[in-house]
């Protein structure tokens, strides 16, 4: 599995991977606080596990047919 930055409305094409979505999502948290300066609480919060599970929900649908993301 992988995810673009990009697919979480950011400006950044860093690609996130991982072998399932527990490892995807632990990577994604991994490279929001490195690159993008995310605090653990901020992490923990709900809206991020709700932006990071949609972003790969979104991903996994076919190009044409997901919703645009809006800027972060």
């Amino acid at each position: 599995m992988d995810l673009n930055c990009l697919e979480m409305g950011t400006k950044c094409d860093q690609v996130v991977t991982g072998e399932s979505t527990k490892e995807l999502i632990e990577g994604i948290h991994g490279h929001m606080r490195l690159a993008h300066g995310y605090s653990e609480a901020k992490l923990a919060s709900d809206e991020t596990d709700e932006m990071i599970r949609g972003a790969i929900w979104q991903s996994s649908r076919p190009p044409d047919i997901r919703t645009p993301r809006p800027d972060m």
